[in-house]
């Protein structure tokens, strides 16, 4: 079954194919020293019956010690990571935690911990999947990662009823933005100040701009 995914996959997305690596869809993306990119695949190599391990498997460990070593080397002022999952810890009523990086408590502690601890600056995550627009803190108030930020874009089609749950349940100070609006993300890095900036701008189908966050490294 997988296999038959990764050839629908392949024929129906443009994207590059790597010979000596075939299957692989990690990678990084650079523009100079404003952006680096970093495309993740949390899917493939997913290991569910690793849960609450010590050897936990949401990213393949290839791919986890890549990303780790690549964040740390990256001279770019900001580090976009494309995450298919949101890696933000939501309320405990919002369910399908085992479908997120919130059911892999170990490693993605791990890679924020890296982050933190080596002082990796200007790193952004930006997920889809959940069919509602978002800027987030990765943690609640208090969190271990509350000052890590999480921007989810979309959905362009089909909306998520369970934002409600968020919207009751959560706490304002860790979404500070939410829209069940349909939208897409406009994002702009401007190094032309004493600071660079990372402006992302939601915007919905008319064009209209939901929400303006600008993040610093």
């Amino acid at each position: 079954r997988l296999a038959l995914a990764r050839q629908a996959f392949e024929e129906h997305v443009a994207v590059p194919r790597d010979a000596a690596h075939p299957g692989r869809y990690w990678r990084k993306l650079s523009f100079g020293r404003a952006l680096d990119v970093f495309v993740i695949d949390g899917r493939a190599e997913r290991r569910k019956s690793t849960r609450g391990t010590a050897d936990e498997q949401y990213l393949g460990h290839e791919q986890a010690d890549w990303l780790m070593a690549e964040l740390s080397a990256s001279p770019a002022a900001f580090k976009v990571i494309l995450n298919g999952v949101p890696i933000t810890n939501w309320p405990p009523l919002y369910l399908g935690a085992d479908d997120r990086w919130e059911g892999y408590a170990v490693q993605r502690r791990k890679i924020l911990s890296h982050v933190a601890d080596d002082g990796v600056t200007g790193v952004l995550w930006v997920a889809g999947d959940h069919h509602f627009a978002a800027v987030t803190h990765l943690d609640p108030p208090g969190g271990e990662f509350a000052a890590m930020n999480e921007v989810l874009v979309g959905p362009i089609a089909h909306l998520n009823p369970a934002l409600s749950i968020i919207e009751l349940t959560g706490s304002p100070a860790q979404f500070p933005f939410l829209s069940g609006s349909r939208n897409y993300g406009r994002f702009t890095v401007d190094l032309r100040g004493a600071t660079p900036t990372l402006t992302v701008e939601h915007v919905d189908d008319r064009g209209i701009v939901l929400n303006t966050a600008t993040f610093t490294p």
